[in-house]
């Protein structure tokens, strides 16, 4: 984290990360058979964002509700297996 280059005001976050259609298939199938998912995800860095707090905070946020659900289903998944 560090200072905005383009004018002082405002704290820059990077953020670097990449998943692939099939690696989101992969993942979501995983969840639906009840499986555990896995640590980590093999990928490559394909873009690199610097972006304010604020829109850092809404990422945040919406990356939670999409891990709760992820975890939602997988819990519901677990459940109809028995």
């Amino acid at each position: 984290m560090g200072g905005d280059v383009f004018g002082g005001r405002e704290e820059l976050v990077e953020v670097k990360f990449q998943i692939s259609q099939d690696q989101k298939k992969w993942l979501e199938q995983m969840v639906k058979d009840g499986n555990k998912l896995p640590e980590s995800i093999n990928g490559r860095l394909s873009v690199r964002v610097a972006m304010g707090l604020d829109a850092m905070a809404n990422l945040h946020q919406q990356l939670s509700r999409v891990i709760a659900s992820l975890n939602a289903a997988a819990a519901e998944a677990q459940k109809k297996k028995g």
